[in-house]
């Protein structure tokens, strides 16, 4: 069968086959209970229970998914993100609740909480590591780096909650970076998200160079770029996180100086050098 002949309305630029459906259906009026719901859908496998309540418009439910082996690549195409896609094999588990079936119903009631794994895979239209060399041309680092954000293991946990995906917090690990992120993903594709790239390595020697703004956000050889992203996946748009910039060239200022000035002295130029700073990134 196909998602055309489920009583849903989907956000889906076209028809997605579902093969192997089972599933176990107790009716008690006004209850309905779905249990034991299991299909094949996008190369992977989806089980799930869920209860509903008739005699009220719109129907309230709630529900627990879990996921494996989801070819995460082939949804973002049907879901039609366009400019961002991101592949690899996804593990999911979720709880939701809601009321309705259609879109703007679910937008408005949809809340919940899950956790993602996603392994093997890589960001089209989001390049970190090229968007990263990019803002710090002003800084005199003009290294460039192409190629698509390749990962090993991404990994989430995340709020569903008045048509936003909060991600609380985002981890992924690749041989070139580590990153975290958190902020949020709205269901009408807008993008808010805080991004710390930890460069591995060999990339921060490449890309620093002789900057001395590079030099003093190194950590342990590795450089740290505060970034934030906002637009929508179909048009993203990337900045350094300033604040957060800021709060760490004060950090190794204060780390490489601060036993040599000591007193009052010190202070005063410590503190003016962190006014300095601020105006510097505009804040």
């Amino acid at each position: 069968m196909t998602t055309t002949e489920l009583p849903l309305s989907l956000p889906l630029t076209k028809p997605i086959q579902i093969t192997d459906l089972t599933a176990t259906v107790e009716v008690k009026p006004p209850h309905v209970q779905l249990r034991n719901l299991s299909l094949n859908v996008f190369g992977g496998q989806l089980v799930a229970e869920a209860e509903t309540k008739t005699g009220t418009a719109p129907p309230p439910f709630s529900g627990k998914i879990a996921v494996q082996r989801l070819q995460l690549g082939s949804l973002m195409a049907a879901v039609g993100t366009d400019k961002v896609l991101v592949s690899g094999t996804a593990s999911a588990e979720v709880e939701l609740r809601g009321k309705g079936v259609t879109f703007p119903e679910l937008t408005n009631t949809l809340e919940g909480t899950g956790h993602l794994l996603v392994k093997d895979g890589k960001v089209e239209g989001i390049n970190l590591l090229k968007e990263a060399a990019t803002l710090f041309k002003a800084f005199g680092i003009t290294n460039d780096l192409g190629g698509d954000t390749v990962f090993s293991v991404l990994e989430s946990n995340f709020r569903v909650q008045q048509g936003v995906v909060w991600v609380d917090r985002l981890v992924a690990k690749s041989p070139d970076f580590d990153a975290t992120s958190s902020g949020e993903i709205g269901f009408n594709k807008t993008l808010r998200l805080n991004v710390s790239l930890l460069l591995s390595e060999g990339l921060s020697k490449a890309i620093a160079g002789p900057s001395t703004i590079a030099k003093l956000l190194m950590a342990h050889g590795r450089l740290s770029v505060p970034m934030v992203i906002t637009g929508t996946t179909q048009a993203p748009r990337y900045a350094l996180d300033t604040k957060a910039l800021t709060s760490k060239v004060q950090e190794q200022v204060q780390k490489t100086f601060g036993d040599i000035l000591k007193g009052q002295q010190g202070e005063d130029l410590i503190r003016r050098g962190e006014e300095t700073l601020k105006k510097f990134f505009g804040q």
